[in-house]
């Protein structure tokens, strides 16, 4: 069993907690969103100073006004983005994105972690579509709609302009 150092001083308000959890270390930020409702986000590590480094960066976009990523499933975020893309796009592109959500995405990346999922998860996809005897192209529409709805995330979570910095 591994000692841990005791703590030599208090934590303030907001700033999270930080403590050994299964031989690793857990850090642990709680804040009130815009709702009303009470978040809490968990980091685990192995080192104190990385799970501090993660919670500086929670802290860091909540002090921007932007909510942290939300953990959930590429499959529960994929069906979230198709219906609120189905009033903005033509009704071919969405049947072309539904089926590729709906046969190819969901099945090989649906229950990774949205907040976990890499470049190397996407190439798997691509290469077990060939692989399974599918066209390039078919790997390509679906490598393309998810990279399309992975923009409009990016593009969703950006912070605000800060109209100071553009005036002239």
């Amino acid at each position: 069993m591994a000692s841990y150092p005791t703590r030599s001083r208090r934590r303030a308000n907001g700033e999270g907690s930080i403590y050994p959890y299964r031989g690793r270390w857990r850090g642990a930020a709680s804040w009130t969103d815009d709702a009303g409702i009470r978040q809490r986000r968990t980091v685990n590590g192995k080192t104190q100073a990385e799970v501090r480094r993660a919670l500086t960066e929670i802290t860091g976009q909540l002090d921007k006004g932007l909510q942290p990523p939300t953990p959930g499933t590429v499959g529960d975020f994929l069906l979230g983005w198709l219906e609120a893309s189905k009033q903005r796009i033509r009704p071919a592109s969405y049947r072309r994105a539904e089926l590729a959500v709906r046969l190819h995405l969901t099945p090989t990346l649906g229950r990774l972690s949205l907040v976990k999922m890499s470049p190397a998860d996407v190439e798997r996809m691509t290469a077990a579509l060939i692989e399974s005897g599918r066209s390039p192209r078919t790997a390509h529409t679906a490598r393309a709609v998810l990279r399309r709805a992975l923009a409009e995330r990016a593009r969703c979570e950006r912070p605000p302009r800060d109209e100071r910095r553009h005036r002239r």
